[in-house]
Parts: structure tokens; sequence; C-alpha cells
């Protein structure tokens, strides 16, 4: 394990634990590959890992597009306070009706940047979007479909994979 994750697992055990914003049941160590750990959340509060005033949206967008949590169980996203999918939709998804916001917040690391084109339902962020075809042939499960969310190259809207991976913001 890196030194940053190594790091950042002692600070999110120590904010679990600190802060008003988990509840009282959610600071209990949660269980994570088979073990009690101090930077997780117990699985039936893994909810709490999305930033509150997102929660309810993000868990109802995953849920009606067939968005696999990594690591999540149930429906619910990783109880792994580090995990980088959860840290993405809590930093982009605020933004997913804010182009304006969205532009603000991206203008450092594209100057360039003039507007914000919805992605998917009229939203400005769309999480593991893989495009509507199967543009590198990769590996199809037995129904037919490719999985959003789990082994599939996220792709933009013009069939090219993002090269820019949110979850490095971290």
């Amino acid at each position: 394990m890196g030194e940053f994750l190594k790091d950042e697992k002692i600070k999110q055990a120590k904010f679990k634990a600190s802060s008003p914003y988990f509840s009282d049941s959610a600071r209990a160590d949660g269980i994570y590959k088979s073990r009690p750990r101090p930077f997780c959340l117990p699985l039936e509060y893994a909810e709490e890992n999305l930033f509150s005033e997102i929660r309810h949206t993000a868990l109802a967008y995953f849920d009606s597009q067939g968005i696999k949590w990594h690591d999540g169980k149930n429906g619910k996203p990783s109880n792994h306070l580090c995990d980088s999918q959860v840290c993405c939709v809590n930093f982009l998804f605020p933004f997913a009706d804010k182009p304006h916001s969205l532009v603000e917040v991206l203008r450092p690391v594209f100057p360039a940047i003039r507007e914000m084109i919805p992605i998917e339902n009229e939203q400005y962020v769309a999480c593991e979007w893989i495009g509507q075809e199967n543009y590198l042939s990769e590996k199809i499960s037995p129904n037919g479909k490719h999985t959003r969310g789990a082994n599939f190259t996220r792709m933009n809207k013009w069939g090219q994979i993002f090269i820019l991976d949110f979850s490095m913001l971290y």
C-alpha cells in the first residue's frame, strides 16, 4: 500500500470518529474484505459515504442506470471511506445540473473550456458512462449487456477513451 493511502486511511478514521457528518451508528468499524476496519462504515450505513445533499439522487441515478458501485452491497456504495468512485461522485455529482458552475470548477485544468454539454438525461455529469456501443470489443456478459461500473472502459459520447480519471483528484 502506498504512503498516501496509508496516511489517508488514518485521516478518514479520525474524520469518521469526530465529524458530525456521520450518524453515531455509522462511527463503528466497518467490515471490509472480511475484517473490521476503522476507515470503513458499517455496511448498513454505507450510503453515509455519499454527501448528504446528493445521497438520494445519486443512489436513484445509479439504480436507474444499472450502474454497479465498486465494492458496494445491496445497491449501496462502498463503505470504504477512501473509495475513488465514491470520491468522484461526491466531487462531481453536485454539478450534474449546474453546467456554469462545472465550467468554473474545470477551467483551471481546461482553460479553453466555454460550456458544458449534457451527456445523458439532460445531466452534465454522467457516472461510469461507457457509450452506446462496445467500441473496444470488450468481453460482454452472457446476457449481452455491457455493465456500467464493472469491467468496461469508460467512453465519452464520441467513442473516445477518457484519459482524465477524476478519481486521481482524490
